[in-house]
C-alpha cells in the first residue's frame, strides 16, 4: 500500500521546527557521547598509570577502555548520521524501499539506542567474567556491586535493558521494570515496553565504566599472560614479572614438599 505522505523540499526540511527540534536532540546526544568519551579516556590514563601494563601484553583491565572507546566511536558517527536523514529517506525511496522521513528518523534512533545497550553492556559483561574467572573468583563482582551500590544498580538497569533485545524491547519478567527517567519514576510491567531517555542511558554507560575502572585498580591478574608478539604461528606468553609475584614463586618452590 502506497503511503498518503507529503512531499518536501529539503531546504524548507532543514529549516522547519521540526528538523530544528531533532537537530538539538542529536548535538545533546552528541555532545554527552563525547563526554563519556573524554571520561573513559580519563579512566584509561589512571589505570594505565597505576599498573604500568607494557603494551605487547594482553590485559583486559586495559583493554576494556579501548573496546569502550570503539563503540562509543561508532555510536557518536551514527549519531551524526541522523543530521543527513532526508538524504538517506531520499536515497532509500530511489532504490525502492518504501519509507519517510519520519520512519527513516525512527528506525535509525532505535537502532543506534539498542546497538549502544547491547554493545556497551557486553563488553562490561565480558570484562567482568575476566575478572571473576582469572583473579577474584565468583563471588567478587557480588561484593563489589555492595562495595558501590549506585554504580552496581547502574550496571544491573543496563543489563535489563539488554535483556529485552530478543523480545524488541519489551520486559519479560512478572516483577516490574523499576527506575528514573529525567523527570519521573517509571514502571515497566511485563509486556510492555521499556522506557529509555538519552541522559539515562549516559548515566548508565558512565557508571559502569567507572565500575569498570575501580575493579581494574582493584586486581592482579594471573601470573601467566598472553602478549600480542607472536612466534612461529604461537602466541608468546609471557610471567608477570612485578615484586610481589617474584616472591612468591619464590617461596612456593622453597616450600617442603
Amino acid at each position: 500500500m502506497k503511503r498518503n505522505v507529503k512531499y518536501i523540499r529539503k531546504e524548507e526540511f532543514h529549516k522547519s521546527d521540526d528538523f530544528l527540534k531533532i537537530n538539538r536532540h542529536i548535538d545533546t546526544s552528541l555532545h554527552l557521547i563525547q563526554r563519556l568519551m573524554d571520561f573513559n579516556r580519563q579512566c584509561l590514563k589512571e589505570v594505565d598509570s597505576a599498573l604500568q601494563v607494557n603494551k605487547y601484553i594482553i590485559d583486559f583491565r586495559v583493554d576494556q577502555f579501548t573496546h569502550y572507546h570503539e563503540t562509543l566511536s561508532a555510536l557518536y558517527y551514527n549519531c551524526y548520521s541522523l543530521k543527513y536523514v532526508y538524504d538517506i529517506s531520499a536515497m532509500m525511496n530511489f532504490k525502492k524501499f518504501d519509507t519517510t522521513i519520519g520512519i527513516a528518523l525512527n528506525s535509525q534512533t532505535s537502532y543506534i539506542t539498542f546497538t549502544g545497550i547491547v554493545k556497551m553492556a557486553g563488553i562490561f559483561e565480558f570484562t567482568r567474567k575476566k575478572f571473576e574467572q582469572e583473579i577474584k573468583g565468583e563471588k567478587y563482582y557480588s561484593k563489589v556491586s555492595e562495595k558501590y551500590p549506585k554504580l552496581g544498580d547502574s550496571l544491573q538497569l543496563l543489563m535489563d535493558f539488554r535483556n529485552t533485545i530478543h523480545s524488541n524491547g519489551h520486559w519479560g519478567k512478572k516483577l516490574p521494570l523499576e527506575y528514573k527517567l529525567q523527570s519521573r519514576k517509571v514502571s515497566i510491567k511485563e509486556g510492555e515496553k521499556i522506557l529509555v531517555e538519552i541522559w539515562l542511558l549516559y548515566k548508565l554507560i558512565r557508571d559502569c565504566i567507572e565500575l569498570g575502572k575501580l575493579m581494574a585498580l582493584d586486581n592482579k591478574p594471573v601470573f601467566l599472560r598472553d602478549t600480542r608478539l607472536v612466534s612461529g604461528g604461537d602466541r608468546v606468553v609471557v610471567l608477570q614479572r612485578d615484586k610481589e609475584s617474584v616472591e612468591k614463586i619464590f617461596n612456593s618452590s622453597n616450600e617442603p614438599q
